[in-house]
């Protein structure tokens, strides 16, 4: 075998183990950190036969074919064995570059698609908007969906900068508020939003919001009640109407699934998405980049 069919067979075995660890690596969320590989999930992958990667071996090819690779001298392979064991680094560097670049592309593709699923709320607000409570201009020229948990303490965070934001901009902006409630972290989530949205029906939503986030802590039948007779709601009604409030707030998260929303608070600008707990100025600086696409 030539110099250079060293090297190059060299180069080859690299990129067959990086590929091994990379597709026999578990798959993980986005919530969970990201694993790396270990030097002896590195050494077990260098271990394997070249053919778990998926390329063709000279058992595969016809030995009389002109495409026949050729034989792999057992000394040298040996000596590419002990390199890359020598140096497991090499491998773990390639296969860390390789996901990220996996990740990369992953984020680029959810956005693309959430933007293309956003754009119909910018186009046609009143269907998306629907009876959901709203604060701000009445012109729904820029409509700002805000998706959020009353249990976030995220959620909790961004309310009083939401609401100097509208004290500034209320006269252009219309806020519309959705439910996202995140039952599989905060159980208490959906029974808030469910009393929140039985307020709505006495006029009172954005009073109980503000009073829900004051009493993020204290969340249970005992805080929805004494909230209601705060705001000197007919317990009755309130009562009557949360037993059949929970199939509009599931509306709402059939909703954020569509969109792949799947974090509070999330907020979008007719169609531009911010997620997080922007500021005063990152939501100054939203609406002035929708007006800027306007022309």
């Amino acid at each position: 075998m030539t110099e250079s069919k060293r090297w190059l067979y060299l180069a080859l075995c690299i990129v067959a183990v990086a590929i091994a660890s990379c597709t026999s690596a578990p798959q993980v969320v986005s919530e969970s950190p990201e694993a790396s590989p270990t030097v002896s999930d590195t050494a077990s992958a260098v271990s394997q036969p070249l053919a778990d990667s998926g390329e063709a071996t000279s058992a595969d090819t016809d030995p009389g074919s002109p495409d026949a690779p050729d034989s792999i001298d057992p000394e040298l392979e040996a000596q590419v064995l002990a390199i890359l064991r020598k140096h497991p680094q090499v491998v773990i560097d390639s296969v860390e570059t390789y996901r990220a670049q996996q990740r990369l592309q992953q984020q680029a593709q959810q956005q693309s698609q959430q933007l293309a699923a956003l754009r119909p709320m910018a186009e046609n607000p009143a269907v998306f908007i629907g009876t959901s409570p709203t604060l701000g201009s009445r012109d729904r020229q820029y409509v700002l969906y805000e998706f959020s948990d009353f249990q976030c303490p995220f959620c909790a965070r961004s309310a009083p900068i939401v609401k100097e934001f509208l004290d500034k901009r209320g006269d252009e902006v219309t806020l519309v508020y959705k439910h996202l409630p995140l039952e599989r972290i905060h159980p208490e989530a959906v029974p808030a939003a469910i009393a929140s949205h039985a307020a709505q029906q006495q006029g009172k939503f954005w009073d109980y919001h503000d009073e829900l986030f004051a009493r993020q802590r204290q969340l249970g039948e005992e805080t929805y009640l004494a909230i209601a007779e705060d705001l000197d709601l007919d317990l009755d009604r309130f009562n009557a109407d949360r037993d059949k409030a929970e199939a509009d707030v599931r509306l709402d998260l059939a909703l954020s699934d569509r969109l792949e929303v799947r974090s509070t608070p999330f907020f979008a600008l007719n169609g531009i998405p911010l997620s997080g707990a922007p500021s005063v100025e990152q939501f100054e600086a939203l609406l002035e980049r929708v007006k800027q696409n306007e022309t």
